[in-house]
């Protein structure tokens, strides 16, 4: 696809910096517990234009090295803004996923601010109504769990929820009751696997499905990810599992290859999931292939807490999406938050997400003297 508001940009990267943010809040999976995490923040600079993102650096390893962990972002000072781009789409398979996503997010924010647009415009995308924000909640624990709904609620995020599950189904069975005990009857409750359960690709799927089917019985309205599937297993096991949504997620990575393998039917949501699809601009191209199909669109989250939410939930809003998940996370930590002077999103009074005023680029205005003071480390490259 041509995108030609970004094209023939030609200011001058002349910052490159990085902040190191950490939480400690442990996060569960069905793979293993964070039990504290490392984020990254990147601000590249044209001038007096910022452009802000974020990714997970590190998990699990308070002795990271933020500028050696960054170093290769120095490739992009002295670049144009769209020499830059075409730099990141020549180190596909080279630079980590991540690593690439988090520079494409800054570069675009840089890119509508020069230009004067919001991102969503520079990128053709006309989806303007608020989007649902969905809470996500990482416990093992039923008890825990249930607190952590009744948190989802006091940040009146009634409508959508989402717990980690582990592949064991009693404990995932009862966690889902736990959640759908606070949230009632009409909040949609979804739950995410990991691939935790057992499943070998070419097997039958009749035990799979038994279990998805008792989750749904347990109060469970959809499944991200519930074992590791081939594509055409996503199809056949929709159709058995009932009125029960799958929502492939796994299969959406690298949104670049995506657009090429993805195929009808294989859940009716897909997740576009923020550190796995490697680029924005190929997210927008896979967002739309997948509504070609007559499949909705939902935005995840990798754990963000900095101005990748913001980003992500732009995007959610421009390609219409179903809910996103990428929600500020002040419970976790609330060191960018204090930072932000302005921003173009916020939380409305019916839970929804949406633009507050329309902003260039992803509207994002930070305090960086505060900002050097709350972060664990910082460097310019």
């Amino acid at each position: 696809m041509d995108w030609p508001h970004v094209r023939g940009i030609d200011a001058r990267i002349d910052e490159v910096e990085l902040f190191r943010l950490d939480v400690h809040k442990p996060r569960h999976f069905s793979f293993g517990t964070w039990r504290n995490r490392q984020h990254a923040v990147l601000k590249l600079s044209v001038g007096s234009f910022r452009g802000w993102s974020e990714a997970i650096c590190s998990r699990n390893d308070p002795d990271f090295d933020l500028l050696h962990w960054g170093m290769r972002f120095r490739q992009l000072k002295g670049l144009t803004i769209s020499q830059a781009l075409a730099h990141l789409l020549s180190q596909r398979g080279v630079w980590p996923v991540s690593t690439l996503e988090m520079a494409e997010m800054a570069l675009l924010d840089l890119a509508g601010r020069v230009r004067e647009m919001l991102v969503t415009d520079l990128l053709g995308l006309d989806g303007r109504e608020p989007v649902p924000g969905l809470f996500c909640i990482l416990e093992d624990d039923p008890r825990q769990a249930e607190a952590q709904a009744r948190l989802a609620l006091g940040r009146n995020l009634r409508t959508h929820v989402k717990v980690k599950i582990f592949g064991d189904n009693r404990l995932d069975v009862l966690l889902i009751q736990a959640v759908r005990g606070v949230m009632g009857s009409d909040a949609y409750v979804t739950a995410d696997a990991n691939s935790g359960y057992r499943h070998q690709p070419g097997e039958p799927l009749d035990e799979l499905a038994r279990e998805l089917r008792t989750l749904r019985e347990a109060g469970l309205d959809a499944c991200e990810d519930p074992a590791k599937l081939e594509n055409n297993e996503w199809v056949l096991l929709q159709e058995r599992v009932g009125d029960l949504t799958l929502i492939p997620d796994s299969p959406t990575r690298p949104a670049w290859e995506a657009i090429h393998t993805l195929i009808p039917n294989m859940g009716r949501v897909y997740n576009l999931h923020p550190a796995g699809m490697g680029s924005m601009l190929s997210s927008v191209v896979l967002g739309r292939k997948i509504r070609s199909f007559g499949a909705d669109v939902i935005i995840g989250d990798d754990s963000l807490i900095g101005p990748a939410c913001t980003a992500w939930q732009q995007i959610a809003i421009g390609l219409g999406g179903e809910w996103m998940e990428a929600l500020e996370k002040p419970e976790e930590s609330d060191d960018f938050l204090r930072c932000i002077v302005g921003q173009a999103t916020s939380q409305e009074a019916d839970g929804r997400f949406g633009l507050r005023e329309r902003r260039p680029g992803f509207g994002l205005d930070v305090d960086e003297t505060s900002l050097r003071a709350r972060c664990a480390s910082h460097g310019a490259l």
